[in-house]
């Protein structure tokens, strides 16, 4: 399993537009294309980290190549200013669980 993670700096003035953007749209647009299986979204004071899972690195190399262009566009048409990104690929080396609690 590959990671495809990208990461957010948003200004304060964008923070509510970006989280109902990233949660209505962007997010699912990403997982429509059928690249990805899973994503999550978190924030941390002002920084957001979206994580894609994919099966391979083959499919996210073609997801960059093939889907990505059309929707950093979308993204970059509604957010020209106020949020900077920056992407990352994680090999995932290995997952654990947790106790169930009670």
């Amino acid at each position: 399993m590959v990671i495809y993670e990208v990461t957010a700096e948003v200004d304060i003035a964008y923070r509510a537009e970006f989280e109902e953007f990233m949660t209505k749209h962007h997010i699912s647009d990403v997982l429509s294309t059928g690249y990805f299986a899973h994503a999550t979204f978190s924030r941390a004071a002002g920084r957001y980290r979206v994580q894609y899972m994919a099966d391979s690195i083959l499919q996210v190399e073609e997801y960059i190549q093939v889907a990505a262009p059309a929707l950093r566009n979308d993204f970059l048409s509604r957010f020209p200013n106020g949020v900077m990104l920056s992407r990352e690929n994680w090999d995932v080396i290995s997952t654990h669980d947790g106790p169930i609690n009670k």
